[in-house]
Parts: structure tokens; sequence; C-alpha cells
């Protein structure tokens, strides 16, 4: 992936989201953070929502799921385990993580914030 351009570039955002705020993350990548789509194994259930590409009922074929994450890129983590939570964490060090209605940032060790978006 070539290096991002515009507001955002200098920023790696964590999307925790499900397809009710895939367009959350887009609008970021739009802007040129660099967008870490985290999935669990087997992949996010959203890949499975229709349409598809030549009517083929495919995870990889999701046109829904190909517009709203079109340029992020995706790691498949199993957040019900130790080492799965603590990989996230490590990202988050370095970044923003989006997850339903929570914005948390990250910066210097003991400098965490978490804000709420009001969503909810």
């Amino acid at each position: 992936m070539s290096e991002s351009v515009g507001a955002l570039a200098p920023y790696r955002i964590l999307d925790l989201t499900t397809e009710r705020a895939w367009l959350a993350g887009q609008m970021l990548r739009d802007l040129g953070a660099q967008v870490v789509k985290v999935e669990a194994p087997g992949g996010d259930p959203g890949r499975l929502l229709p349409p598809f590409a030549g009517d083929v009922e495919d995870p990889e074929r999701s046109l829904r799921w190909w517009s709203y994450n079109r340029g992020k890129r995706s790691i498949i983590v199993d957040l019900a385990t130790p080492e799965g939570r603590d990989r996230v964490l490590a990202l988050a060090a370095v970044g923003i993580s989006l997850s339903g209605d929570v914005l948390a940032t990250a910066g210097a060790a003991g400098a965490d914030s978490e804000r709420s978006s009001g969503a909810g």
C-alpha cells in the first residue's frame, strides 16, 4: 500500500466496528489515515452481507464490505484470548481505536485518554 496523503496521513486507526459504523472508518481513510480493520478469526460477519459480486455468495465478494472497507488494511485477532487482546493493545499504543461509541486515543505511557462520542 502506498503512503497515505491527506490531513490524517500521520495517524493509524484501529477499526473494531461492526457494519453500523464502517462509514466512520472509511471517512477517516478517505482523509488519509491508515485504517486497520480488526477482524475475528473467520472474518468479520459483515463479509456475508449482500449484495455479492456476480451474485456469488462468498465472504470475499460482498459489495457492501468492499465499499465501506476499501483502502483499509485488515488483521485477524482473537480478542477472546490474552494474546489477541495484548496484540490490539500494542497496536492501540501507537494509534487511535474506533469501537462502538468510544474513541480512545493513546499517547505517552500513562497519558491515555478516552472520550465518549455520545452515541448509544
